[in-house]
C-alpha cells in the first residue's frame, strides 16, 4: 500500500501476549489493557542500504471473543480455513485499522 506516496508493506496476524515484561509495564501504565489473544496489523516501511524494516503503526484489537463465541490462537492460525464470521471480522478490523490510524504530513 502506499502511504503519502511511500510503498509500504504490512501484515494481519493473530498473536498471544508475547510481550516482555517491560513492554507490558509500558503499555499498561499508559492506560491500555493487552488481551490475550488478539489480531495485529504491523504497518512498515523497508529503508537504508540494508533494507530492514521499520515499523511505524501497530493496531490490535481482542480476537479471544466475537459475538459470545470464544477463540483459540489455534482457530487463527489458518487464513484458509476462518469461518465465515472470523472473515467478516477480519474484513471489519481492516476497515477500522485504517479509519482509526492518521498519518499526518511531515
Amino acid at each position: 500500500m502506499k502511504i503519502q506516496g511511500k510503498n509500504c508493506q504490512y501484515i494481519v496476524a493473530a498473536f498471544t501476549r508475547g510481550f516482555s515484561k517491560y513492554e507490558e509495564d509500558f503499555i499498561i501504565d499508559k492506560g491500555y489493557i493487552i488481551p490475550n489473544l488478539f489480531l495485529t496489523k504491523g504497518l512498515g516501511r523497508l529503508v537504508g542500504a540494508d533494507n530492514k524494516t521499520k515499523i511505524y503503526i501497530f493496531y490490535a484489537e481482542d480476537i479471544s471473543r466475537i459475538q459470545d463465541k470464544e477463540y483459540s490462537y489455534g482457530d487463527w492460525r489458518n487464513r484458509y480455513v476462518l469461518t465465515n464470521e472470523q472473515q467478516e471480522f477480519m474484513k471489519g478490523f481492516i476497515d477500522r485499522s485504517e479509519k482509526n490510524i492518521q498519518i499526518l504530513a511531515q
